[in-house]
């Protein structure tokens, strides 16, 4: 099995691989679910923070896969940190684990750039065992926790309630409403459950229509977009990002509905992060200029810079100065 590279949101501005959809086979069985007992969290090294035992009852926890690779995973730091900062005194702590792999990730380069970065992590920050699948991919994005849930998306945050129960997978950017309410304790975790479950049919039917763009099947790729912004208004936003970049993707004129479907999706996953992901604002961007409205597309890229970082906010500026020269040409 592969890891999948797409150019997804980002287009120019990654020089990484795409984290968000490295996907393995759709067809497995996920072993753990939102609702499910936590698995055991094996810790090898506290890089930062520390000094309790991790998964605790009474407590609740963020654990964020990251790696010292994956921009997106860097670009959502000071967010985690805003998060941590403000529900600390209701017992949440957030914990950023990561492990060796065979791209630069060495628990050497992972302490220098958490030393480097420690105003930015304002977490714990923890090295776990290397983990490996059967098709020899070594790396925190096949971490056991990941296997179980069925794929290798990066940044991938799970939130684990003071029960010891998984109250939340999904996107780092969506853990602020969930959380507030598993500190609060009005959170409902059968439902949180049943919309999880949903979002996999949700994904389910990404699949096939990514299968339809590629045997264009323009009545199908209508039917199964619309399907997904209807019957699945509630799941992650890592749905509406597969669903808008694969239609800014697709190569040649693309049909003006599947761009409507696109800003629709996009700007979806923008409010589900709060407007905090420079990916989602990016990708939000990039519609408005597949769509022609570069005035629009400059305003959701200057959103992008303000909360990106590193290789990431450069190309995105890169981006800016791009669509402004498209608005001088009008």
């Amino acid at each position: 099995m592969k890891l999948k590279f797409n150019l997804l949101i980002l287009f120019e501005s990654l020089l990484f691989i795409n984290p968000f959809f490295a996907q393995i086979s759709s067809k497995q069985t996920p072993l753990l679910s939102v609702g499910d007992k936590s698995p055991p969290l094996i810790i090898e090294k506290w890089i930062k923070g520390g000094g309790f035992s991790a998964l605790e009852k009474g407590k609740v926890y963020v654990i964020d896969i990251w790696a010292i690779w994956c921009t997106p995973c860097i670009a959502g730091m000071p967010y985690l940190s805003k998060i941590q900062k403000n529900l600390k005194d209701k017992g949440v702590e957030i914990i950023g684990i990561t492990s060796e792999d065979k791209s630069g990730n060495t628990l050497d380069r992972v302490e220098k750039f958490v030393q480097k970065k420690d105003s930015l992590m304002n977490y714990n920050v923890v090295w776990v065992p290397s983990s490996m699948n059967e098709d020899s991919l070594q790396g925190i994005f096949v971490h056991p926790w990941m296997q179980m849930i069925g794929n290798m998306n990066i940044p991938t945050a799970f939130i684990v309630d003071r029960n010891g129960f998984i109250a939340y997978i999904g996107d780092p950017h969506g853990i602020d409403m969930p959380l507030k309410e598993i500190a609060n304790n009005t959170y409902n975790l059968e439902i949180a459950r049943t919309k999880y479950q949903e979002g996999l049919k949700a994904k389910g039917l990404l699949e096939n229509f990514n299968v339809a763009i590629r045997e264009n099947k323009i009545n199908e790729e209508l039917t199964i977009g619309n399907q997904i912004l209807t019957d699945f208004s509630y799941v992650r936003s890592v749905t509406y990002l597969g669903l808008a970049s694969a239609i800014v993707e697709m190569k040649g004129d693309i049909d003006t509905r599947l761009l409507d479907i696109a800003l629709i999706a996009a700007k979806q996953g923008v409010v589900d992060t709060q407007f905090e992901s420079p990916g989602y604002l990016d990708l939000l961007a990039t519609v408005h200029a597949k769509k022609g409205d570069y005035f629009q597309a400059v305003v959701a890229e200057k959103l992008a810079v303000s909360v990106s970082e590193g290789v990431m906010k450069d190309n995105q500026m890169n981006n800016v100065k791009k669509y402004l020269l498209m608005i001088g040409r009008k």
